[in-house]
């Protein structure tokens, strides 16, 4: 089966580049059917199962990412060569060799060295604060011999300090992590550091900053708060994980996370499936939405 995957993972890599022919059509139903492989076979047969590492070694095409099969973001990437394509499609476009992007919950590092690989002139500054993801992080970093990244051991959020962190699911391992379990039973924690992106910057010695990619489970309004002002100076692009279940937990709401933007002057878009922008009205219950400075 390794052989499979490893087809799928070429193939799939090369809808990043390849556009408007008839070996993409082939390659975009190639795709489909290895996303329904995962749905419907892979998931079904990991569910509950215990941790499952590997070493694939034709990530987007060349780089190597060690993942977790029984998890669906290992599963994904293993299977498919993306957890989150059109994202990453978008990403391709838009990166440019001398941009800063700000990975804000870099997890294993699928966006972490996804953009390194692009970003040869500029910098990915990598923010994990759990110990187990941070790990494996470094050296998905390390296999590729990236030096434009660089991995901060820390969250964000609108205020220093330490606090508890919880994974929901069976371990820590790629889990979701959050410091707002809400009802979840598990209540398996580690202590986890957070620090404002204002207060912090200056130490980051960056004069340019494009991009932030945030997905931090119910975090990102406070992580907003504590960057506004790098966010006010800068302008960047940024793509947030809306969702409405985990900010409800976290105590506020779609709204406060549409305030916000509307008071820097920011518009929301979707992305489309050949990763392109689409201006939206009003925020997903769930989803990733580029903010886009006006």
């Amino acid at each position: 089966m390794n052989w499979i995957a490893r087809f799928f993972r070429f193939s799939n890599a090369r809808l990043i580049t390849v556009r408007a022919s008839i070996p993409h059509k082939l390659q975009k139903i190639i795709f489909a059917f290895s996303k329904w492989i995962v749905r419907s076979v892979v998931l079904k047969k990991t569910a509950h199962t215990s941790p499952n590492f590997v070493t694939i070694r034709n990530f987007d095409s060349n780089l190597v990412l060690r993942v977790d099969r029984s998890k669906v973001m290992g599963a994904s990437i293993y299977w498919t060569g993306f957890h989150e394509y059109r994202e990453l499609l978008f990403l391709h476009d838009f990166l440019r060799k001398e941009m800063v992007l700000l990975d804000v919950g870099a997890n294993i590092g699928e966006y972490s060295v996804f953009a390194a690989k692009r970003l040869t002139k500029g910098k990915v500054v990598a923010f994990e604060p759990v110990p187990v993801l941070r790990e494996i992080l470094d050296e998905n970093i390390e296999f590729n011999q990236f030096s434009n990244v660089i991995v901060k051991p820390f969250g964000l959020s609108d205020a220093a300090g330490s606090f508890p962190i919880y994974f929901v699911g069976e371990n820590e391992n790629e889990g979701q992590a959050t410091f707002f379990p809400g009802e979840i039973q598990n209540q398996r924690s580690v202590n986890a550091e957070l620090k404002k992106l204002d207060d912090e910057w200056v130490q980051l010695s960056l004069n340019r900053l494009d991009f932030i990619k945030m997905d931090i489970e119910g975090s990102e309004l406070r992580a907003l708060l504590g960057a506004r002002n790098v966010i006010t100076r800068f302008r960047p692009f940024i793509m947030l994980e809306i969702s409405e279940v985990t900010y409800r937990s976290a105590g506020y709401s779609l709204k406060d996370v549409s305030d916000y933007f509307k008071g820097i002057n920011y518009r929301p878009f979707a992305i489309d499936k050949m990763g392109k922008l689409v201006s939206s009205s009003e925020l997903p219950s769930f989803g990733n939405v580029v903010f886009v400075p006006q």
